[in-house]
């Protein structure tokens, strides 16, 4: 992995493939993890995110939130609007914080990266189903075609990390929303 100097960066993460990711190829960042899921509204998450970064009191120069949309009624941008004003009325400056909500999920991230699925799965026809499609269970269908299970924190981080994030952004709205915001030099952002 390419070193870099990093900004001093906070993340708020659910999910254990996604945590597990991050842990493994950017050691540098400062990971708090959130639950996420359907008895959690959008509201009540960014309130918990709000009262952990205030207690975790990290002094940070951006700060990154990263959950599914899941079967939220609201959109992915509604959902990063909510967190953005609930970090916002905590003093939370919008030049730092960076908002990721796959949407449904982020085997969709994966997905949207039309490229790295045509290339892993030998499907040169292949074309992402769009954002709001199950994307768990379309991975898990393209392992099972090629003889495997679908292992979300083996195959998933792997995935995760061979994934252009320029690439999602292409063809997810809800991916090139965070793309466009990221600017960073990291590798995962080519």
């Amino acid at each position: 992995m390419q070193q870099m100097l990093c900004k001093k960066t906070l993340l708020f993460i659910e999910g254990t493939m996604e945590r597990m990711f991050v842990n493994t190829n950017f050691p540098h960042i400062e990971v708090v993890s959130i639950p996420n899921g359907e008895s959690w509204t959008p509201p009540k998450l960014a309130n918990q995110i709000g009262s952990l970064y205030q207690t975790k009191n990290f002094n940070a120069d951006i700060v990154i939130v990263w959950f599914d949309r899941e079967n939220n009624t609201e959109t992915s941008e509604e959902i990063e609007d909510i967190v953005r004003q609930t970090l916002n009325d905590i003093g939370v400056s919008n030049e730092k914080i960076r908002v990721c909500i796959p949407d449904k999920m982020t085997e969709n991230l994966i997905l949207a990266d039309e490229e790295l699925i045509r290339s892993e799965f030998g499907l040169l026809e292949f074309t992402y189903s769009g954002d709001g499609c199950n994307g768990k269970a379309e991975i898990r269908s393209l392992f099972e075609r090629a003889g495997e299970k679908y292992k979300e924190t083996y195959h998933g981080i792997k995935l995760l990390k061979k994934t252009h994030l320029s690439r999602a952004a292409e063809n997810s709205q809800s991916i090139r929303r965070f793309f466009e915001r990221f600017d960073s030099e990291c590798w995962w952002n080519r």
